[in-house]
């Protein structure tokens, strides 16, 4: 029969990434079932996170704060209320498959991705890029990959570089609304030849590989 479903949850109500975890998840794993359930909670840096260190330790801290929020969320008392009177663990967006957010026996994954900027090391240009973190929620077994790296043009680069959070750059230097939710400033740029979807669904990709591989990277990845 179809295996039981692994809850897995993700430290984001953005649907693109959702759907990249969601995509990454399916390719990774074709005979696995999961339920997604979407959790919105903080990162403890700023907005918009500054450098690999930064913008790791955002995603790090999400999975962190996920893992905290999970233990402290009884399966017993969140399985008897309603679906939306948890509202940390309200499933926000019509991509989750079950309105069963609440942690359980069979919560497999915590993930999260963490998009950043920073200046590149050998010149100083300033990239966009993104860390992914996915964790075993039984063993704590963690997992992290970096995304590719492009370089932003001088006009978003100056309001970044100013204090503003590069969605909100996007918008203005593109006359966009919520560039943050559509293709994004990747999509803009690479003209959706990469949207931002599949920009970080790359990434959730890199970080399962030791989930696909326990024999090499050890049991504690057994999924």
């Amino acid at each position: 029969g179809p295996s039981v479903k692994q809850h897995v949850l993700v430290a984001s109500k953005n649907s693109v990434k959702i759907n990249a975890c969601k995509h990454a998840l399916k390719l990774c794993f074709p005979d696995k079932q999961f339920d997604i359930a979407a959790v919105d909670i903080d990162s403890n840096v700023p907005a918009q996170p500054w450098g690999d260190d930064e913008t790791l330790q955002g995603a790090k801290n999400r999975v962190r704060n996920l893992r905290i929020h999970t233990s402290s969320t009884t399966p017993s008392a969140a399985s008897t209320q309603a679906a939306g009177s948890t509202p940390a663990l309200h499933a926000g967006t019509g991509l989750i498959g079950s309105s069963a957010a609440q942690p359980s026996a069979s919560t497999a994954l915590l993930m999260a991705v963490e998009g950043g900027v920073g200046r590149r090391q050998h010149d100083g240009v300033l990239e966009c890029f993104a860390w992914v973190v996915v964790e075993s929620l039984e063993t704590g077994a963690q997992s992290s990959a970096r995304s590719a790296s492009f370089p932003l043009p001088p006009a978003l680069e100056q309001l970044v570089a100013g204090g503003m959070e590069l969605g909100a750059a996007d918008d203005q230097v593109f006359g966009r609304t919520q560039s943050g939710r559509g293709s994004g400033t990747v999509g803009q740029l690479s003209r959706d030849i990469i949207t931002r979807t599949v920009y970080y669904e790359h990434a959730v990709t890199m970080a399962l590989i030791p989930f696909m591989n326990p024999k090499l990277y050890g049991e504690q990845y057994i999924l």
